[in-house]
Formats: C-alpha cells, structure tokens, sequence
C-alpha cells in the first residue's frame, strides 16, 4: 500500500463488511503465523466502549509477532464514526484524537492495517484525515445514485457463487420484496437456490420470488404493477387478490400503476421518434444525454428525481422499463392512464369497492390491449 492503511467506508454496513473481508484475504494471503493477523471488533454502543475498542486496536498494532515479520490488523465494524450522539460525543472526540495518533505513527514497513466503518459522517475531520492519510474507499448506499447497480451486481455475483440464474424481472422484483436490504438479498438467494438444488438448470424465476420470498417493511405494490406490465391475466388478478387480503384500498395500486405508465409513455414517445435507441436490454447512454439535452425542457428536466420525469431516472432503470415499453403501443398506454383515472372516480363514487373496481380495471385494459 502507498500510504500507512486501508480505510472502507460506506452507509451499507453488509457491503463494508464484505468489501473488507475481500481486501483482509488478500492482505494475509500466505501469512501462516497467526500471531501476525489480528481483527479487533470496532463496534461500541456507549462512550466509554470507544476508548477500550481504541485501547485494543493500538495494543494489537503495537504487539509484533512472536517469530518477527510484519503484523497486520484489521480494526473491523466501526460504529463510531457515524453522525448520532455515540458520534458526536466529546469523550468519542477525544478517543478519535488518539487513535488519529496511532494511525499517523504507523510504520507500514512493519504494520499493515485495514479499517472498516459504518455509517460515517463524512463532513468531520477524523473522517477527512482517512482520506488524506489513507487508502480511503466510501462504498455507494444501495438506495441511493447508482444503487440499482450495485444490487444488480451483487445479486449477479451471488448467483454465480450459488451456481443459479436469475431473470431480470426476478430480480427486479427480488430487491422490491426486501426494501433494498443488501443483507437480504444475499440471504434470499441462498434460500431461492437451496430450493432449486436438484435441478439440472436452476433459474430463479418471478413467479419463485413472489412464492417464497416475503415482503419485507412496507414494500412498494412491485408484484402487482409487474404482473399488469406482463398482461398475463391470471397474474396480474391473484397478485390484486392477494393486495386486497392485507389492504382495503386501491389507491396505492393506481398510484404505483400511473407512476410506472407516465414513464413508459414518455419512453415510448422517445423510442417512437428515433431519439433513444435501444438494444440488449439496454439503452444507448449517449443518445439518452443527447435526447435530455434536447427535450429536456419538455419532460421535466433531470434536476429532480421523482416518477415525472424520464431523465431524472438512473439509465440501468429505464433501460428495463424500455424492455416492457417494447410491448406497448402509444395509444394503448394513453387508453391505460384514462383508465387509472376513471378508477379512481369509481372509488369516489362507489365506497367500499376498492377490490371490485381493482379487478374490474384490470379486465378493461387487458381485455382491449
């Protein structure tokens, strides 16, 4: 390493952990003598658990090896860094100072250190001295710019690791069903794939996730808005069935619904036109830039990200809506959000048959789609 230690950061403590765990199997590759690696535990629920985390991680990078050689440490699970009272405590201030020493001390030559933390606030100065001073990586929040991706991928590693396939829609609804949760979707898919053990090609399929994996906090309507998207009928009506078994109203669906149409329209009208182009399951980066550039104005802008407006959507998100737009014609996605609109007049009109006019909606749009 070019500087003293190796620092991983980030708001996702399940992506911190692995990420570390990747770089400390590198770190002590071949390192027989297990007096040479040491991982002390960084996690502390009150003040005065900071300073003995702190105390046990410069003793171990002061204690060398019995037989000689270089000593590695990873100070592992760093909860004290984060923006709540533990961190913002001046007794936590005091220890940050000490282990600030320690780490500015170190002889690389002889030490090597890797620390992971989080959550961090990062506008504070012990978290702009890691930067400075070491190899510092801050590893993206799932739910936050690019989060999408980095689910994806970890998704498509697991997989690998578990020797299954999955299939986009699954997988989009597999990361709806656990709210985002790093940690679950790691955990779901071992699940997924010791129900698949036995098959010659095991693929994990919607219809799997729906199955057998729950929902997760609130959820977002997901299953039912995919399988109105697929036009597969009996779907689409089980997954309304199985909406209307927990919640009485409707309008959760036609809000999720409408979202989902008011982007596949303005895709359409820009597939339609020859300003996106698309392929593989994906969009061309450079022609949907050019196209915000030149319409921008006309669809809201990018500068807010909310269901309005197509060019404030992450690329890899709209690439799978273009995917399920390819199966919808203009016309019929204009005739889809009248729909959405007399539904919800119905509901005003009729109280109490939220189910109903649920079921009924969806009969008028897939019945002349």
């Amino acid at each position: 390493m070019s500087k003293g230690f190796h620092c991983i950061t980030g708001a996702e403590d399940f992506l911190v952990n692995r990420k570390g765990k990747e770089l400390w199997a590198r770190m002590t590759e071949g390192v027989e003598d297990d007096f040479a690696k040491e991982i002390v535990e960084g996690d502390a629920l009150k003040v005065e658990e900071v300073a003995e985390r702190i105390t046990h991680f410069q003793q171990a990078v002061e204690t060398m090896p019995m037989f000689g050689g270089r000593k590695l440490v990873w100070f592992k699970g760093i909860t004290f860094l984060a923006d709540n009272k533990l961190g913002q405590s001046e007794s936590t201030l005091e220890a940050l100072d000490r282990l600030k020493s320690v780490l500015e001390n170190l002889n690389p030559e002889s030490v090597g250190v890797l620390l992971t933390a989080s959550p961090v606030d990062r506008r504070r100065a012990f978290y702009k001295f890691l930067l400075k001073s070491g190899e510092t990586e801050f590893l993206a929040e799932p739910s936050g710019r690019g989060g999408a991706e980095v689910l994806a991928q970890l998704v498509e590693e697991r997989c690998q690791e578990e020797g299954v396939r999955i299939q986009p829609q699954a997988l989009d609804a597999l990361v709806a069903r656990v709210g985002g949760s790093t940690r679950l979707v790691y955990e779901e898919i071992s699940k997924l794939a010791t129900y698949l053990s036995g098959e010659s090609a095991p693929v994990i399929t919607p219809e799997l996730v729906m199955d057998l994996v729950p929902v997760f906090g609130e959820g977002d309507f997901f299953e039912t808005t995919e399988a109105l998207y697929s036009k597969n009928p009996d779907w689409v009506l089980a997954a309304v069935e199985k909406h209307f078994f927990v919640h009485s109203s409707i309008r959760p669906l036609l809000s999720s619904w409408q979202n989902r149409n008011r982007l596949l329209i303005q895709l359409r009208v820009l597939l339609d036109s020859g300003d996106l182009r698309f392929s593989r399951g994906r969009l061309d980066k450079a022609a949907l830039e050019q196209a915000a550039a030149r319409y921008g104005s006309c669809f809201g802008g990018k500068t807010e990200k909310n269901s309005f407006k197509i060019f404030g959507q992450h690329p890899f998100y709209l690439g799978r809506l273009a995917d399920a737009a390819q199966k919808f014609s203009l016309k019929t996605l204009l005739r889809w959000q009248t729909e959405f609109y007399r539904a919800f007049e119905e509901t005003i009109q009729q109280s109490g048959r939220d189910a109903q006019v649920a079921r009924s909606l969806v009969l008028r749009c897939l019945g002349e789609s």
